[in-house]
């Protein structure tokens, strides 16, 4: 399995265990740079396979 595709499980994983989360709970929790988990958490919304929750600022699982 590739990188990326490990990092996409380990995030969903981390949220559904820790919802509602936010962005910086999530890079702190899997100890990810901003800018690589915060694209892969990006993608896993826009693939509907996470959902922003906008009144709280949290994420999780769809």
């Amino acid at each position: 399995m590739e990188d990326r595709e490990v990092l996409r499980e380990e995030i969903y994983d981390f949220v559904n265990e820790n919802q509602p989360v936010g962005l910086g709970e999530i890079l702190a929790g899997l100890n990810l740079s901003h800018f690589s988990g915060a694209r892969v958490v990006l993608n896993l919304i826009k693939e509907n396979k996470l959902n922003y929750l906008s009144p709280g600022k949290k994420i999780v699982v769809q």
